[in-house]
């Protein structure tokens, strides 16, 4: 009897455990089926009505063409300006001021309008006419005024009038509000460098000249020969010095050396 009760026992104990794991197993076998038939129903949804894989295609689009957009936002907030890099601004020399006129635009478009309009020749000139190219826009205008002049001639060794000499530039002042590409920027930098070379090199030519001008006074016997010097005809070398700069520019034209030909830097002018 207690070995039957003992059988009995282990049956009824391996029974439970069999009968658990049919439990287990059905309801896992259920939660299956209820997976497939849902796989199944959207698989016939799609084969049914066509839009399953259109819908996917669609939607696979639109998140590249949302990213594609960000992507871009982002470029175009990077290429913005706002206040890096600095504008460019001439270094000091020796006696000369700087005169400015003011262009304004946010493209480089409208700052080659806002150049062309200045008129700077009849706003600052005369200018000196250069012979090989009468026509273009003058972008900067160089020129020198006696800062003091001797009115009595004592000796022509101590008379030594003094000269400013003068550049003027075009200064433009872009907004800081993002409005302006970085790259206008940094091609008006470029311009205005080139300008700036151009016209210091007429500085430097004016400086000579007239240097040599008051070191020939200096050995003059009379102050009547000093007026002679001084009178008509006597900026005649110094004109023609100016324009055989042009001419040197134009034979190795180079931006650096200040000469700007046409489409240097996308400027049309």
């Amino acid at each position: 009897g207690g070995a039957a009760t003992r059988s009995d026992l282990s049956y009824v104990a391996v029974g439970a455990v069999k009968t658990g794991a049919r439990i287990r197993l059905s309801v896992a076998s259920l939660l299956v089926a209820v997976l497939v038939v849902m796989l199944v129903a959207r698989a016939l949804q799609w084969s049914g009505d066509g839009l399953g894989p259109a819908r996917l295609a669609h939607q696979t689009i639109a998140n590249q063409t949302e990213s594609m957009a960000l992507s871009a936002e982002l470029l175009d907030l990077k290429l913005r300006w706002r206040g890096a890099p600095v504008v460019w601004q001439p270094p000091p020399i020796d006696d000369t001021e700087f005169i400015f006129y003011e262009v304004t635009g946010q493209t480089q478009s409208e700052l080659s309008s806002s150049l062309k309009a200045s008129k700077v020749c009849e706003r600052f000139g005369p200018c000196l006419p250069d012979p090989a190219s009468a026509g273009g826009t003058t972008l900067g205008l160089e020129g020198q005024t006696a800062s003091s002049w001797p009115d009595i001639c004592y000796s022509p060794q101590t008379w030594t009038p003094n000269f400013t000499y003068h550049i003027v530039l075009p200064r433009w002042v872009p907004p800081s509000d993002g409005t302006v590409k970085i790259h206008v920027v940094e091609v008006w930098n470029s311009l205005l460098q080139a300008i700036f070379a151009h016209e210091s090199g007429h500085v430097a030519i004016a400086k000579s000249d007239i240097g040599d001008l008051i070191a020939q006074s200096h050995g003059l016997a009379t102050c009547g020969q000093l007026d002679a010097l001084w009178g008509p005809g006597v900026w005649d070398k110094l004109e023609a010095d100016q324009n055989a700069y042009h001419a040197r520019l134009r034979a190795n034209c180079q931006p650096a050396m200040g000469c700007v030909y046409a489409g240097w830097n996308g400027w049309y002018i």
